[in-house]
């Protein structure tokens, strides 16, 4: 038996395990395949139930052409900024996936969120974080023999489409937000990159210089996690405060508000998501991340390239 959480919700967050997929699973409207591999891994394509289950790929739902052609980034072009309303429209109505579905996210991240946690982002991003769940442990932890229902493509067709949603801007920081950040903080921005590349001392995966910009802290994301077998779970939540204290980033009240950012986006997901689970509901993310910030000329950096 899994001695993770059977079935926790925090303001919204529905984190659950294996018993409970088993026992939940003909509830379940759809069922979210989100795996991302971080480069250079090949493209994560759908094995698990492929009939049955959708794919949410954060390379392809994202709104890639204005950054990809603008020449701004030569070195690495931003893989998987948020998605417009409209990108994010179409894939659901592709798929057809209304508001009023049940969603269950799962990943091949071990446990660490690291896909899963930057799809919920997203729904959250455009009002939809309430009827998400996500499969602690990720697909490791798939209770054995478990199948997830047929869908009936004919029915679904016939329900109303999904209108394109408002966009909760103040969940997503930008460039400007970051330069602001510099020049007067007043945020805890948390970058949850290995310290190696946060200190300029261990490579990028990408072809873009290590480092980190002034009035970032580093706690990495595999901190906020215990191994659990062939998986990793979330550490309890007095395990968890501790691990902040430990890494200067206040959680007291009155204490500035957090900011996460990371590489690309994704495991400052991951951040946020934990930080949920501790009652934080409301942390943005830099959204370009380390790899839109370093292809910037002329902006300050803390740490270097040694």
């Amino acid at each position: 038996k899994t001695k993770g959480m059977e079935h926790t919700q925090t303001d919204g967050l529905h984190i659950v395990s294996q018993e409970w997929v088993r026992d939940n699973i003909q509830n379940i409207g759809v069922v979210v395949d989100c795996t991302w591999m971080m480069p250079p891994a090949p493209r994560h394509t759908l094995i698990f139930q492929p009939d049955r289950t959708l794919l949410f790929d954060i390379d392809e739902v994202a709104e890639r052409d204005a950054y990809d052609q603008s020449g701004l980034y030569p070195l690495f072009p931003l893989p998987h900024m948020a998605p417009s309303p409209q990108r994010f429209a179409q894939w659901m109505n592709e798929n057809h996936v209304t508001a009023t579905d049940r969603i269950l996210l799962f990943d091949h991240n071990a446990g660490f969120f690291m896909a899963s946690a930057r799809v919920w982002w997203t729904f959250k991003l455009f009002g939809l974080q309430n009827n998400i769940y996500i499969l602690e442990g990720g697909i490791q932890n798939w209770p054995t023999g478990t199948l997830v229902p047929a869908r009936d493509l004919e029915a679904l067709k016939k329900r109303e489409p999904f209108a394109t949603p408002s966009f909760d801007q103040s969940l997503v920081w930008d460039l400007e937000d970051v330069k602001a950040h510099i020049a007067n903080p007043q945020h805890q921005v948390i970058d949850v990159r290995p310290a190696g590349r946060f200190l300029g001392t261990d490579p990028e995966p990408r072809p873009i210089p290590s480092g980190s910009f002034p009035g970032a802290v580093n706690l990495p994301w595999n901190l906020m996690f215990q191994k659990q077998g062939e998986f990793n779970l979330i550490l309890p939540a007095d395990q968890l405060r501790a691990v902040f204290e430990k890494h200067n980033i206040s959680l007291e009240s009155g204490a500035k508000p957090i900011v996460t950012t990371c590489g690309s986006g994704t495991t400052a997901a991951t951040c946020a998501l934990v930080l949920h689970t501790l009652g934080y509901t409301h942390v943005p993310l830099y959204d370009g991340s380390w790899t839109q910030y370093v292809q910037i000329p002329g902006l300050p950096r803390q740490h270097q390239p040694q």
